[in-house]
């Protein structure tokens, strides 16, 4: 299994509140075990790519790309309209693995764009949720509370891989610490638009982005408030946005 605790968080959060929008389903279900099974396949597909050694690979990379198959099939025979969606998360995928290939991807951009992937998700978990089985039937669909999400989600976990760069990686890194504070305060822009009440939220992620990088945490320390800030991203938007 991949050591990237947080990568977990990163996937659930988009998936719950997409699904949590639209109302839960056994449909559900499956569509959560291809999602974790198409980063449990890219995640060792890009190590065969930086490393270039496939073959230490072969065995995760059959065991999750089967289970990727056979759930993705299943799913995409209940909403067609699934392989558009595929067809972009290769495009983010794509470039993920060119950072992989020039051996960069701890690069800060690299983060943006996987937050970015994950994201997507709160969009297409709620269309597949809301049991829209074509393209017209997503567009009949009403995309406002999704696409707040969308908005919150992004914001959250952007900020989020600039904080823990900060933190961990690029800790000392003056430019991107000041790159991560000015982030989390255009955040709050954004989410005003929103709610008033999202600044409670999204207050306390720009004081923890300015300066909790003042103190020496372990990683497992860090981890743990990006946790919490998890958690109180999804009280905020059940109780505010939904």
């Amino acid at each position: 299994m991949p050591p990237q605790h947080g990568a977990w968080a990163m996937l659930a959060l988009p998936f719950v509140l997409g699904t949590w929008a639209a109302g839960w389903s056994w449909w559900c279900g499956v569509l959560l075990v291809a999602w974790f099974s198409g980063y449990l396949l890219s995640y060792f597909a890009l190590l065969a790519i930086k490393t270039r050694r496939t073959r230490r690979y072969r065995s995760p990379l059959s065991l999750y790309g089967g289970t990727l198959l056979v759930t993705g099939a299943i799913c995409t025979l209940h909403a067609p309209w699934l392989l558009l969606a595929a067809a972009g998360f290769a495009v983010f995928f794509a470039v993920n693995a060119w950072f992989a290939r020039m051996h960069n991807d701890r690069h800060w951009f690299n983060g943006v764009v996987s937050a970015t992937a994950a994201s997507l998700m709160v969009l297409v978990a709620f269309g597949f949720a809301s049991d829209a089985r074509s393209v017209e039937e997503l567009r009949a669909l009403d995309w406002q509370v999704p696409t707040d999400l969308f908005d919150l989600c992004w914001l959250y976990l952007v900020g989020s891989v600039l904080f823990v760069k900060t933190m961990i990686r690029e800790a000392g890194n003056r430019q991107l610490l000041w790159w991560s504070i000015g982030f989390h305060a255009l955040a709050l822009l954004v989410v005003f638009r929103i709610s008033t009440w999202l600044l409670i939220p999204f207050g306390c992620y720009l004081a923890r982005a300015a300066l909790l990088p003042r103190v020496r945490l372990r990683p497992a320390h860090v981890g743990a408030v990006e946790l919490v800030n998890m958690v109180m991203l999804v009280g905020f938007s059940v109780a505010v946005v939904m």
